[in-house]
């Protein structure tokens, strides 16, 4: 598990903004020998040094060690107080050092609440305290890391997150440290320390940042394709990307306690010393390039797959599939079922065959648009791969593929020219024949990488054997290739959005089979790619030059804010930015003054309180069809505007404007519904609103308006509640944070008392 190196004790630790200065502390039991501490003394040490309140009894313990010669005790701990028995506690000790190598403990905290008891920057300081006493021979040699985002709803325990990252001469060692969570009470719910003996090469002979750049962009192979996001609005909308060729290379680094800005995003990994591109195993590698795909008939048909609508029969899809497939003349039709296909609303059909003897075959057929999208067979005479011959003949690669290439030239007749069958790489076996394919459409010769199907031939008989495709059908508006930025720009772009960062990496090496261990691997100083893009598949909008993640969204920000220094709703807006909730531009900016869209805000809401409905297949949208008539399906607020009027929070007789400014009483509409006073809206003879344009506020906003303000969402400016005025991205800050708040705190139920003088809101 860990292997702990003692080093000297350490008086400062670096932070990513200051140099804080740490007090020496020490360590209970802290031993340099072999010698292993008894369980007693490594619970006592444990007990002692975290501080286990009384009320925490012992449970369970035992003891464990690795392959690497390293021995824990490991204890746990369970509340046996009566009003709350599901807290507990687990620790786990070196048996041979005593050091607290991790610490689990179920929060306290029941829900978001503002404003929160402890502070990220409160917490920061608890969370080094807390190295102090429990690393004290780590503090010296790490930094701590910007707060680790908090992606997803805000009504939910704030925990934070803080990684301390080994740094030696200077460069981070990202492999190495610990890390520490505090929760929104002050309360330490989490420790894990990740440290062992590594020998660090010598930057004294490193190549100049210039070299590595130039082997950076002489190695970097991009090259252009369609692909769809599905997270915008849950549909699938082709954007025209560059994408890195990344093949089967190991390029994904260990890299646990690293900074969020500072993660090894992609390839090639340089070797400092000797300039040669380095895989995760620690071996020189000749980087992948791409190879261009072809259609199976250049200069074929082109028919984009779903664009026709032929509603077969039952009949006719039956007689379509045994036309095509080599069903045996004595197979019988043991089953066939009608389903409708999911998204597109198609209609299929799944027909099975049994053959005396056990065989079995299955087809589906999307009889809407007259397409095979499905094959199995399954032989308990023949096996599915292995074997090399046909009748005592040696089969060759070049009829397998032939052989893929005929069938799907049958399955789909009308787009040979824009479908390429691909040998599939991750199939390839040494000394063997090829048989597993991918099916790839081609859209103006660009493969569309989100549609690709399978074609599995065996390799004893010459026969298909597997076919599956899962076309998008009737995807259209392709961005054209003409919008795209020039080759040279994208590796411009992409060098720059992820440059790269002198760091030590540890090498891993992998299960060695000989000795049944996984030797531990050896540091080396390198140059890597690395940026806030942390996701394996990461791709560019070519026609932008903008990253987009795999899921299509965008990670949280971790860095400083620079517009909201004198904003009075700048922790707000912070805790917004750190949950990825609002945007924050290239330059740090967030825009505080900025106006909110309608949709901007509807988003917001929707997100801050995890309340997203699914979207509709299809766009069928029902009874919200004409209220969102004005509403992009393509818009990142799309899903949320939906959901909005799912939840009951928009008035579907009327028509949404996505792109207008949202006004103060449209938002305070927007958020008593949220908080489930719809039943008050009516009423607006229950409240008071002392402002001074109370008596100008139309009937049908008033009760809003007057529960918007009287829970301070959205105060009085200047002593009138000005219902037509509009909502900044601070005021919203304000709003949605004050509304997850009293959400949470009554789980979305509230206490509404009648008096003599109008309706009191309570929580």
């Amino acid at each position: 598990m860990k292997g702990i190196r003692r080093l000297p004790l350490g008086v400062a630790l670096l932070t990513s903004l200051s140099f804080v200065g740490i007090g020496s502390t020490d360590f209970v039991h802290a031993q340099t020998g072999p010698t292993n501490i008894s369980e007693s003394q490594a619970l006592d040490h444990a007990k002692a040094i975290l501080q286990v309140p009384s009320e925490f009894k012992l449970s369970s313990e035992s003891f464990s060690n690795d392959q690497n010669g390293n021995a824990f005790y490991n204890f746990g701990f369970s509340y046996t107080s009566p009003d709350n028995q599901n807290e507990w506690i687990n620790i786990t000790v070196d048996a041979k050092s005593g050091l607290i190598t991790s610490y689990d403990r179920s929060s306290s905290a029941t829900g978001f609440v503002y404003p929160l008891p402890v502070s990220s920057a409160q917490a920061q300081k608890l969370a080094i305290s807390w190295a102090q006493k429990l690393y004290p021979h780590y503090v010296n040699q790490v930094k701590i890391q910007p707060l680790a985002p908090m992606s997803g709803a805000l009504n939910q325990v704030v925990n934070y997150q803080y990684n301390f990252e080994r740094v030696v001469n200077g460069i981070p060692a990202p492999f190495n440290g610990f890390s520490i969570t505090i929760d929104q009470n002050g309360t330490l719910v989490s420790a894990d320390e990740n440290w062992n003996q590594a020998v660090f090469p010598s930057d004294k002979h490193v190549m100049s940042i210039v070299k590595a750049n130039q082997i950076y962009k002489r190695d970097l192979h991009l090259y252009q394709a369609y692909w769809s996001n599905w997270s915008a609005n849950g549909q699938a909308v082709p954007y025209l990307t560059y994408q890195q060729v990344v093949g089967n290379y190991s390029a994904w680094w260990n890299n646990q306690y690293s900074d969020p800005n500072l993660r090894i995003s992609g390839i090639p990994v340089i070797d400092a010393l000797t300039g040669q591109p380095v895989d995760a195993a620690g071996k020189n590698t000749a980087l992948p390039v791409y190879t261009p795909v072809h259609a199976i008939v250049p200069g074929g048909k082109q028919q984009s797959i779903g664009s026709v609508l032929v509603n077969w029969t039952e009949q006719k899809a039956l007689d379509v599939a045994k036309s095509m497939l080599k069903i045996p003349g004595n197979a019988k039709l043991s089953a066939a079922n009608q389903n409708t296909s999911l998204p597109n609303g198609d209609v299929t059909w799944d027909f099975s065959w049994t053959v005396p003897g056990g065989d079995q075959y299955s087809a589906t057929v999307d009889s809407t648009y007259g397409i095979l999208t499905n094959f199995n067979e399954w032989s308990t005479k023949i096996p599915m791969t292995g074997g090399s011959s046909v009748s005592g003949k040696k089969i060759t690669q070049s009829q397998v593929t032939s052989a893929a290439i005929a069938f799907v030239k049958k399955a789909l007749p009308g787009d040979s020219g824009g479908i390429a069958v691909i040998p599939s790489n991750y199939s390839a076996q040494q000394g063997k024949v090829l048989t597993n394919f991918l099916i790839e459409p081609l859209i103006s010769g660009i493969p569309d990488i989100s549609d690709t199907g399978n074609i599995t031939v065996d390799a004893k008989t010459g026969d298909v054997t597997t076919y599956y495709t899962n076309f998008q059908l009737g995807k259209t508006k392709f961005p054209s290739p003409r919008q795209a930025i020039t080759q040279a720009k994208a590796k411009n772009d992409w060098t720059a959005g992820q440059p790269l960062q002198l760091v030590y990496l540890q090498t891993q090496p992998g299960f060695d089979k000989a000795s049944g261990i996984t030797p531990q691997g050896k540091v080396i100083l390198a140059y890597a790619p690395t940026g806030n893009i942390i996701e394996n598949g990461t791709v560019m909008d070519a026609t932008t030059g903008q990253f987009m993640s795999a899921s299509g969204s965008t990670p949280a920000y971790t860095g400083k804010i620079n517009d909201i220094g004198n904003v009075a709703q700048a922790d707000q807006i912070q805790l917004l930015v750190q949950h990825g909730l609002l945007a924050v531009d290239a330059n740090g900016n967030v825009h505080p003054n900025q106006d909110m869209t309608r949709e901007q805000f509807v988003k917001l809401v929707v997100d801050a309180l995890g309340r997203n409905q699914p979207l509709p297949f299809a766009n069928q949208l029902g009874v919200y069809q004409n209220a969102m008539a004005m509403t992009n399906s393509a818009s990142s607020g799309y899903s949320e505007v939906y959901s909005a009027f799912v939840n009951g929070w928009l008035n579907n007789g009327q028509v949404f404007e996505p792109n207008q400014p949202i006004t103060r009483g449209d938002a305070a509409q927007l958020l008593a519904r949220a908080l489930g006073y719809s039943e008050l809206l009516g009423h607006p003879e229950l409240f008071q609103l002392n402002a001074g344009d109370a008596s100008a506020i139309p009937s049908n906003q008033f009760a809003g308006d007057a529960i918007a303000s009287t829970l301070g969402l959205l105060p009085l400016q200047s002593g009138a509640f000005h219902p037509d005025g509009n909502v900044t991205i601070a005021d919203a800050a304000q709003a949605v944070v004050g509304m997850v708040s009293d959400y949470s705190s009554s789980q979305g139920i509230f206490n509404v008392g009648v008096t003599a003088g109008g309706a009191t809101v309570s929580n």
